[in-house]
């Protein structure tokens, strides 16, 4: 190896970072100087495309990214510009076509996490542009933030994630006209805000503010960790429907009159 190092030191090099697991020297300012265009660009964009665009933007900077998908990899678009397959007879592509089975910010904390694996889920819809500071894309970093402030006293905390932040600002619009004091707070990955130290979490949670609200389109156990015995949730206890959001969201009450009943519901009490 040192003759090999030697002779081919760059190529030495980055097979030692290959092994340590380590990211490229310069990695972190080039997916940094990403997340500003897409925050200066402020586009409304389905989460799996925005994936996509996520990793033909940093894929070329990592070419020891592997990925794959089943059948439908032309929907939820883990395809990027730079994949190719793998096969029996060629091993030198970085996309492996399995069996059948079925952004921004999250692929650069997937990409740096060391101490376990990451799941990322995405939306077909098309989502509203959130993020717009940079306050705002550190507190992303952080797995959870104040994304819309309260004007005047906090009343109430509405926390939501993913496809369900549109929802939850739209409440806070309506509650916000209507002289209630709200927060929404975008909580991208619960995991990485627990992990932050205690100030950080009682400030984007204040301990004192017993009315809670979490807005999820799915199961909704899970956020009571988060809103209390005395918080609500708006959310599914139900499986199996299949029609576009709008329909989806309507059908399981997952709308903003009902956002904004929970909150003054909780208000109240």
């Amino acid at each position: 190896f040192d003759a090999y190092r030697a002779a081919h030191s760059d190529l030495a090099d980055e097979l030692l970072r290959r092994l340590a697991g380590a990211l490229p020297r310069d990695f972190p300012q080039q997916v940094d100087a990403y997340i500003d265009e897409c925050v200066a660009a402020g586009a409304d964009i389905a989460s799996r495309k925005a994936s996509q665009q996520a990793l033909n933007a940093l894929g070329p900077y990592l070419p020891e990214l592997l990925g794959g998908s089943a059948d439908l990899a032309g929907s939820n678009l883990t395809l990027w510009s730079g994949a190719s397959g793998i096969s029996a007879e060629d091993a030198s592509g970085n996309y492996v076509y399995y069996g059948v089975r079925e952004f921004v910010i999250a692929w650069k904390q997937s990409f740096m996490r060391e101490s376990g694996p990451s799941a990322l889920v995405f939306s077909r819809q098309t989502l509203p542009a959130q993020v717009k500071t940079a306050e705002q894309v550190a507190g992303a970093h952080r797995g959870g933030y104040t994304l819309v402030a309260e004007q005047g006293p906090l009343d109430a905390v509405l926390i939501a994630t993913g496809s369900e932040v549109g929802l939850a600002v739209a409440a806070a619009e309506q509650l916000t006209a209507a002289g209630r004091g709200v927060r929404v707070v975008s909580m991208p990955c619960t995991a990485l805000f627990d992990a932050q130290e205690a100030g950080y979490r009682e400030a984007v949670l204040p301990s004192e503010v017993l009315a809670r609200v979490a807005v999820e389109a799915g199961h909704t156990d899970a956020w009571y960790k988060y809103v209390g015995l005395d918080g609500r949730v708006v959310g599914m206890s139900t499986y199996g429907e299949s029609a576009p959001a709008p329909a989806l969201y309507q059908h399981f009450g997952l709308t903003v009159d009902n956002v904004v009943a929970a909150v003054e519901d909780v208000i109240l009490d």
